[in-house]
């Protein structure tokens, strides 16, 4: 990750550490995303090897979201996303991360769809039934609030929730 006046850059990595582009995510309030042209969405994740706790999430904004709501958890905890839905370039960063350091636990708090569904979800569990060692524990699933984990932040960061 990194910043600029713009808003902050998240990296997607491929299986190999190599860079495959850059999701920016606007700053301000008319936010949005934009992605490098000619680059290739894949997982982003915080940096470094995958930590004893592993937590998914729809997007790097919410992953971001999310850690700084659990600041005492960056330490301990990568954070992971796709850019967009999940990929098979996904599929790949995400069994590789898991392959060279397993998590202890693993989180997976995806927002559901309107019908109550969640193919992020299912799609991510099925991957890491191969991808972990035998005798892991199951995932637990953490349902995001209303508003996700981005309005969860807003909200804890706003002042009339600091002043409550």
């Amino acid at each position: 990750m990194s910043r600029s006046p713009g808003g902050l850059w998240c990296r997607h990595r491929d299986a190999s550490g190599q860079e495959t582009g850059s999701e920016l995510i606007k700053a301000g309030s008319g936010g949005g995303h934009a992605f490098t042209r000619g680059g290739t969405r894949s997982l982003f994740h915080t940096p470094g090897p995958c930590r004893p706790r592993l937590v998914l999430v729809d997007g790097p904004l919410q992953a971001i979201a999310l850690a700084a709501l659990k600041p005492h958890a960056v330490h301990t905890a990568t954070f992971a996303a796709p850019g967009g839905s999940w990929s098979r370039a996904a599929d790949r960063v995400l069994t590789a991360l898991v392959a060279d350091s397993p998590p202890i636990e693993v989180i997976l708090a995806f927002a559901l769809l309107p019908d109550g569904s969640c193919p992020s979800r299912e799609r991510v569990q099925t991957l890491l039934c191969d991808a972990l060692p035998a005798g892991s524990r199951e995932p637990l699933v953490l349902q995001p609030p209303p508003g996700g984990w981005v309005g969860a932040l807003h909200e804890a960061r706003s002042p009339t929730h600091r002043a409550a």
